[in-house]
């Protein structure tokens, strides 16, 4: 499974978090866009099947998109 990050430097710092529907929060973590992608992509293969919600925070903006993991 891989998730996209949309980005418009992959040097940006960035954080992100995953949370399930009932707002907990699963994953979470900061750095570079291209090291959180990957970083991202192999965690994700370990989640459990369900809906999730991948929020991705800037300096300038936030990315919210779901994820549903089969």
């Amino acid at each position: 499974m891989e998730v996209e990050i949309p980005e418009s430097d992959i040097n940006q710092a960035v954080r992100y978090e995953l949370v399930n529907l009932k707002g907990e929060r699963i994953l979470r973590g900061e750095g570079r866009v291209a090291d959180l992608k990957a970083e991202l992509n192999s965690r994700v293969g370990n989640l459990a099947t369900g809906i999730y919600i991948i929020r991705v925070f800037s300096t300038s903006q936030t990315y919210t998109t779901r994820l549903l993991k089969n």
